[in-house]
C-alpha cells in the first residue's frame, strides 16, 4: 500500500514541489552541505552536496527532472547533464573544485523508450573521452526504494509509536483523497512528527515526505488552506530541530 501512495505522490508532484523531500532524502542518505542552486545560471546543477565515501570526500552535483524521461527528452537535456559534468565554474561559494565530482540524474519517473541506452551511451562518452566518471540515475522506483528504507517504512518500524504513526498517516492521507481531512486533524497528526525518539535526519525526512504527499493530494482538491497548515506544521519541526 506505502509503495502505491509513493507512486502516486510522485506522479502528481510538481518538480520544485519535489525539491525539499529530496533534500531530505539526501541528508537521510548521509549527504551534507546540500545546496539548492537551481536557477538561470546553475549550469545543469540543480543542487550541490558533499558525501564521504570510502574514505574520501565527493562534490556531487544533482540535476532533477519531473516525470518520465523518453528519448526525446533525454536528448533535450544531454547538453545539462554534459555541463554538469564537465563545466566546475558555478559560481556557489559551497562547491569545492578541488574534490572528485560525482553526477546523480533524478527523476519522479523512469527512463522510457530508448532513453535508457542514451544514457549508457552517454556514460560511455563521459569514461572515454572526457575521464570522468558516469552520471548515476535516481527514477521513480530508486526514490521509493529510498523513500520506504531511509523515511517511512524504515522509521516507522523502529519504534512502538512508529507503528500508530504509520496507521495516521494512512488515515490522514485518505481522508485529503475524500476532501474531508479538517485542519485540527492536520495538527494532530503533525504532532507524530515531534518524535523524540528519532534521529533528527529521520524526523526531518519521515515529516517531509508525509506532509508533501497530504498537501499535493489536498491541492489537488482545491483545498489550498489546509495544505498552507500542513507546510506550516512541518516549518514547526524544521524550527524545532533548529
Amino acid at each position: 500500500m506505502l509503495r502505491n501512495v509513493l507512486e502516486d505522490y510522485l506522479s502528481s508532484v510538481k518538480e520544485r514541489e519535489f525539491y525539499y523531500p529530496l533534500t531530505a532524502l539526501l541528508h537521510a542518505k548521509g549527504f551534507y552541505d546540500i545546496h539548492i542552486t537551481d536557477g538561470g545560471s546553475e549550469i545543469g546543477k540543480d543542487f550541490i552536496a558533499k558525501k564521504d565515501e570510502d574514505g574520501t570526500t565527493y562534490q556531487y552535483v544533482i540535476q532533477a527532472k519531473k516525470g518520465d524521461i523518453n528519448q526525446a527528452d533525454f536528448r533535450k537535456i544531454l547538453q545539462q547533464l554534459l555541463e554538469a559534468v564537465i563545466l566546475r565554474n558555478l559560481a556557489h561559494a559551497q562547491l569545492d573544485l578541488t574534490l572528485p565530482q560525482r553526477t546523480i540524474l533524478v527523476t519522479t519517473g523512469e527512463l522510457k523508450d530508448n532513453a535508457i541506452f542514451e544514457l549508457r551511451e552517454f556514460n560511455s562518452t563521459l569514461v572515454d573521452k572526457y575521464k570522468t566518471e558516469k552520471v548515476e540515475f535516481w527514477g521513480k522506483n530508486r526514490l521509493i526504494e529510498f523513500s520506504e528504507k531511509y523515511g517511512l517504512t524504515g522509521v516507522h518500524r523502529t519504534t512502538a509509536s512508529g507503528l500508530r504513526g504509520f496507521a495516521q498517516f494512512y488515515l490522514t492521507y485518505s481522508k485529503a483523497m475524500q476532501d474531508n481531512l479538517t485542519d485540527r486533524e492536520i495538527e494532530e497528526f503533525s504532532r507524530l512528527w515531534l518524535d523524540e525518539t528519532l534521529d533528527y535526519k529521520k524526523k526531518i525526512l519521515r515529516a517531509s515526505i508525509e506532509s508533501d504527499i497530504i498537501a499535493t493530494k489536498l491541492n489537488e482538491g482545491g483545498r489550498i488552506y489546509e495544505a498552507i497548515i500542513v507546510y506550516l506544521s512541518l516549518a514547526r519541526l524544521v524550527m524545532q530541530v533548529m
